[in-house]
Parts: C-alpha cells; structure tokens; sequence
C-alpha cells in the first residue's frame, strides 16, 4: 500500500515539473518576442495553484490511506463467536474469535486456543454484541 502511494506520489510530481517546464518554455518565448517594459501579465492567463493542488492531493490521499487503515485495524479486530458443529455426533462447541484470526478450515480463540476444523465439519460465525 505505501509502495502504491509513493508510485502515485511520485508520478504526481512528475507531471507538475514537467507542466513548470512546459510553462517557463511559454514564458521564455514570450519574453524574448516583447521587450521588457512592455511585457504585461494577461488578463486570460490567471496564475493557476497547481502547487496547492498537489499538496492538497497529496494530503487527501495520506489522509484517506490513514483513514483505511484505521478502518481495516477496527474490522480485523471485531469479536465473532464461531460455533463448531460436528454433523456426527451432533455436539456444538462455541469459541470466540477475533475476525483477524479466523482462516478457512483453522482459527485461534482469544485464549491463544489453535483449533483445526476437519472438513466434515460445519462452522457457524456471528458477530458479538459486545
């Protein structure tokens, strides 16, 4: 996930280099066409904020990546109660289970308890109301 954001980080900066080169490229043209003292700004060409805009991306995207992972760290960590139930015997057995350590045929309890599911039997999840 940073891997990703340093990508789009870095392709963002690319493009806003390359966009102030392109723009000094215009005004250097510009500049050498009109002599000093009659070089006025355009009322057309408003300064535009593409350094706030970046920033302002930037900022949004570290935000929305910390607000994904507070996100992702609160599901992980929501409490299931998981029930085992073995269609031979009929027994039922109830063990609770953080959302981050169920797996599909294994699942560790709050307890530290490792317990493996045969593929005979069923599991039942549900989340807790605590």
């Amino acid at each position: 996930m940073l891997g990703q954001l340093l990508l789009t980080g870095l392709v963002i900066a690319g493009v806003y280099f390359y966009w102030r080169h392109q723009q000094k490229v215009e005004a250097g043209d510009d500049q050498q066409a009109t002599p000093r003292r009659l070089r006025t700004p355009s009322p057309r060409q408003a300064p535009v904020p593409v350094k706030a805009f970046v920033i302002a991306l930037v900022v949004t995207a570290l935000l929305a990546s910390a607000a994904y992972a507070i996100y992702d760290w609160h599901d992980k960590r929501t409490l299931l109660e998981v029930t085992v139930v073995n269609p031979v015997t009929g027994s039922r057995e109830e063990y609770r289970v953080y959302k981050k350590d169920l797996q599909e045929n294994a699942f560790t309890t709050r307890n530290g308890q490792h317990i493996r599911i045969a593929s005979s039997e069923r599991l039942e999840v549900r989340r807790t109301e605590d």
